[in-house]
């Protein structure tokens, strides 16, 4: 398994693995959105190198995008941080989004390794805490991410429906 900055040849690969993705939370009954993602957002992170994948002898497997709030490839960020109340001395602030493992190697460990390059990513980069979100009534994917260390921050409505928000503050900021 390798973790690395996506490149724009990943970029079809990204969108097409979201669209799976989604299509599998629709047959599941979730009504949980996640794609498939607009090449135009992939490509905006995959040019910010904010887009990773997690590739398994060069098939990609997974993927997620990890944006700083310092260099923001969302325009709408100090916004989301706002709402979900993260104070702006918690930074820099992470903000993890699309974090997704393709369907067939789902519940194989697989999103833990991605979250694990996520941590040591930011504590590689001076420290901060690390935000992101899931859909309020998944509880799956809610006990997934405090498993992997991260502490329910709050829960909040956005316009996409009622989200837990979750932070996992890097050890280089911890007193």
């Amino acid at each position: 398994m390798q973790m690395r900055l996506a490149t724009n040849d990943d970029a079809d690969l990204i969108v097409a693995m979201s669209a799976r993705v989604q299509a599998k939370l629709i047959a599941s009954v979730s009504l949980q959105e996640f794609g498939p993602i607009p090449r135009s957002v992939v490509a905006a992170h995959v040019g910010a190198g904010t887009a990773h994948v997690l590739t398994d002898q060069r098939q990609l497997v997974g993927s997620v995008f990890l944006e700083p709030d310092y260099a923001p490839v969302t325009p709408q960020l100090e916004r989301i941080f706002t709402n979900v109340r993260v104070p702006p001395a918690l930074r820099p602030r992470w903000w993890l989004q699309k974090l997704m493992v393709t369907p067939d190697r789902q519940g194989h460990g697989l999103g833990a390794i991605i979250l694990e390059d996520c941590k040591r990513q930011v504590a590689a980069r001076g420290g901060g805490v690390i935000v992101l979100d899931c859909w309020v009534g998944n509880l799956k994917l809610r006990a997934f991410y405090q498993q992997a260390g991260f502490q329910l921050h709050t829960e909040s409505a956005v316009e996409e429906g009622d989200v837990a928000v979750f932070t996992w503050e890097s050890p280089a900021l911890s007193p």
